[in-house]
């Protein structure tokens, strides 16, 4: 593979700020693998597209749903409720590596998701009330999901250069609007519904997927790639090299 370019700093005027065209050519120059800057884009996806798509969805169904638009309340009261799922990780992060953890984050989203496209609008009776309680629960393991990235994603992308900071928070973005998008070309003007909602999950599911591919053809990354820069300067060296540089 080809040597990353060595930034050379751009001329400019004493004491003045540097240029935007200064700043990007400096980004451009600096140790950057575009594959890698368009994974980590993809990667940063899965952090809340199943919150953002079920809320994009919610106008859609809730004609169907037996709460009507109350299922708003009990949907943010089940994302409150899933903050258990990062406090659950900060109590056992020790007994878990942050490739498993990234693993069964976005694993847990596409499992839910997938599940939910078959049963969204099935109901069961609680306390003498008909609730919708498949995606109520399901909702709250997507959003556990969700809530989770923020404390395994952001370790991760900080074994990397740190100039693909910016696509991971690209890929956040993009979330939210992708979701919209999706659901803007479901409900087409004068058209209905171009596909159900069963289907809408279903892409959320496929989104999730990608974002899951992506971490893994990240975390297949040498570490010795310059990418992964950071990673090796935050390592000691071993012992066994040391003992020879003093022999």
């Amino acid at each position: 593979r080809l040597a990353p370019m060595a930034y050379a700093p751009l001329p400019s005027a004493a004491g003045a700020p540097p240029s935007l065209v200064a700043r990007l050519m400096r980004f451009l120059h600096e140790e950057i693998v575009p594959s890698t800057y368009a994974l980590f884009i993809v990667y940063g996806i899965g952090a809340w597209v199943t919150i953002n798509g079920l809320f994009s969805e919610l106008a859609l169904i809730v004609d169907d749903l037996p709460e009507g638009w109350a299922a708003a309340s009990y949907l943010t009261l089940v994302i409150q409720m899933a903050n258990i799922g990062p406090l659950i990780y900060v109590l056992g992060q020790r007994h878990i590596t942050l490739r498993a953890a990234n693993i069964f984050v976005l694993s847990l989203g596409v499992a839910a998701m997938f599940t939910l496209a078959f049963v969204w609008d099935r109901t069961s009776t609680i306390f003498g009330g008909e609730h919708s309680t498949p995606l109520l629960v399901l909702a709250f393991f997507a959003a556990v999901a969700d809530c989770t990235t923020s404390l395994v994603f952001w370790p991760f992308v900080a074994l990397f250069h740190h100039n693909y900071v910016s696509a991971l928070t690209a890929g956040e973005g993009l979330s939210g609007l992708l979701a919209s998008a999706i659901t803007w070309i479901q409900d087409a003007p004068d058209h209905g519904l171009l596909f159900a909602p069963g289907v809408f999950f279903a892409l959320m599911a496929v989104l999730l997927a990608l974002s899951l591919m992506a971490f893994l053809m990240l975390d297949r990354i040498s570490p010795l790639a310059p990418e992964r820069t950071r990673a090796i300067n935050t390592c000691e060296p071993e012992r066994g090299g040391d003992d020879r540089a003093n022999s």
